[in-house]
């Protein structure tokens, strides 16, 4: 009897600990413009992107480069999710990535998309179209 007493204080306890707590909500944030912390200038092995508050560039050094208009960005953990159009075929398209750490981002294999695996570190304007402009000058120190 009093071990069925204790499972009965521990149910009710745990119930009411649990009606009394707030619900965390699961859910992913949405945003319409660029989070200021992602804004900037990345560049990759062989990848360049440059997010603005409205427009994602993505491309290649001494290639052309894609812009596409920011429809909306979805943040799941560290995982964003950037709905755009392309401002050349008016195609929609999806773009994934991970944030691995302050500057650096991971790109996944999306279709239309031309970053595929390639990692990206944030670097100054000034690097940016240095490396844009002659990419066999190299990359700068602690870009990967």
């Amino acid at each position: 009897m009093h071990k069925f007493m204790t499972i009965t204080a521990t149910l009710l306890a745990s119930l009411t600990l649990g009606a009394t707590l707030p619900t965390v909500n699961a859910s992913a944030k949405t945003y319409k413009t660029t989070p200021k912390s992602l804004r900037g200038y990345y560049i990759g092995k062989s990848d360049l992107v440059q997010f603005t508050a409205h427009q994602v560039i993505l491309g290649a050094p001494q290639a052309g480069q894609l812009p596409q208009k920011i429809k909306s960005i979805r943040q799941t953990g560290k995982t964003y999710r950037i709905h755009a159009i392309s401002e050349m075929d008016k195609e929609a398209i999806t773009i994934k990535f991970q944030k691995r750490s302050h500057h650096h981002l991971h790109f996944y294999n999306h279709k239309k998309v031309f970053l595929f695996g390639s990692n990206v570190t944030k670097v100054s304007h000034h690097i940016y179209q240095s490396y844009n402009g002659n990419p066999f000058h190299g990359l700068p120190k602690g870009v990967k």
